[in-house]
């Protein structure tokens, strides 16, 4: 057999290899996971409900003027949060 049908014969094997296990990838990608993401889709959907349900009851306005009220956000201390961290330490080999 000469070599040029030998190496035609290795590549068409090759060739079926691969588009067979393509097919097999793409249908078990199919499987695993949807193309929406779910569980942010809830997510959005339960605080836009939330927001709706609180703007009929008329909550975060102000009873005077009728303007949204503000609320200043919880002030920390630098110091608490650098506190908070626990130091970084650097990896050093044991010498024995």
């Amino acid at each position: 057999m000469p070599a040029w049908v030998a190496a035609l014969v290795v590549a068409v094997i090759l060739l079926a290899v691969a588009g067979l296990l393509a097919l097999l990838g793409k249908k078990e990608a199919k499987q695993t996971m949807p193309v929406k993401p779910e569980a942010t889709l809830h997510s959005v959907r339960s605080d836009v409900e939330s927001l709706q349900q609180a703007a009929k009851e008329g909550r975060g306005r102000s009873r005077r003027t009728g303007a949204a009220t503000r609320t200043a956000p919880a002030r920390t201390s630098r110091r608490h949060e650098l506190n908070s961290v626990p130091p970084c330490t650097p990896l050093q080999p044991k010498l024995t």
